[in-house]
Order: C-alpha cells, then structure tokens, then sequence
C-alpha cells in the first residue's frame, strides 16, 4: 500500500540523515582516531571487499544451458546434472585460484577457533531483530547474505 512505502521511505531518509549527523559528531569528537573504530572500518573494509570479489567468482562459474549434457541412458535429473557439472567448474575454479593466488591458512589456530555452542549446556541463541519499515530486520548490519543468515 501507497501509505506504508511513503512512510517507509520515510523512515529510511530520517535514518540516513541521522547516521549522517552521527558521523559528522563523531569526526568533530576524533572518534575516527580511535583504535577500535579503525579495527572496525577495517573489517568493514574486508567485508565489501569480500563480497565484491565472491559475487566476481561466483558469476565466473555460471552454467550455461549449452554447457549441461544430459544422456538418455542417466537415471540423474536434470537438477542433480547440473550440481555435478556446477561443483566440477567450482572445482576447476578453486583450483585455479590456488594457483594463481598464494594463501596461507594457519590450520592450528583455525582448528581453535569455536563455530558452535551445541553442545555447551550453558549457551542460548538470541535474535535481535528491528521492527521498523515493511518487514522487520537483523539488528546489525551485514554486508554478505550468507553470513546475515548463518546460524
């Protein structure tokens, strides 16, 4: 409805100008030269980048219709035809990334890092959504859908 998207948008211009006067406070105040508010623009930084180049990767392994080939004789459908030839192109693709990009994974620190609380007795899941606006939302921001959604 008319009325609900005008007030959302709205709302939306009123929260732009409002973070627009935040950032102006918080250069007049030297936030910007605090430490923890570089490590997050950093981080910032990274996700935006990340994003850019995962959505770069991820359209360079597209599948063509040309490109799916279907025997006759295969009881696969064409569904799981096409997540075979899918990962054997995301295959080739990390494959080549290795090669031409150098990473280094410390594996033993990765391996200490905790991904789960299922089995800590003590742990709750919280979800802190806003309200406002046509449908309500994450509390935080998150750059990469995947991420936003990952439980």
């Amino acid at each position: 409805n008319l009325e609900e998207f005008s007030k959302s948008l709205q709302n939306y211009v009123w929260q732009m100008l409002r973070d627009n006067l935040l950032a102006q406070i918080a250069k007049e105040k030297n936030y910007y030269e605090n430490d923890w508010v570089k490590q997050q623009s950093k981080w910032w930084k990274d996700k935006i980048v990340y994003s850019a180049l995962r959505n770069q990767y991820a359209n360079s392994i597209e599948l063509k219709q040309s490109e799916i080939v279907t025997p006759m004789t295969n009881d696969n459908t064409t569904a799981e035809t096409m997540s075979e030839e899918l990962t054997q192109k995301i295959l080739h693709k990390i494959l080549e990334l290795k090669q031409n990009v150098k990473i280094n994974i410390n594996k033993d620190l990765l391996n200490k890092i905790s991904v789960t609380s299922e089995e800590d007795k003590k742990a709750i899941n919280l979800y802190s959504i806003k309200k406002g606006g046509l449908i309500p939302r994450p509390a935080y921001p998150s750059i990469d859908s995947d991420w936003a959604a990952w439980q």
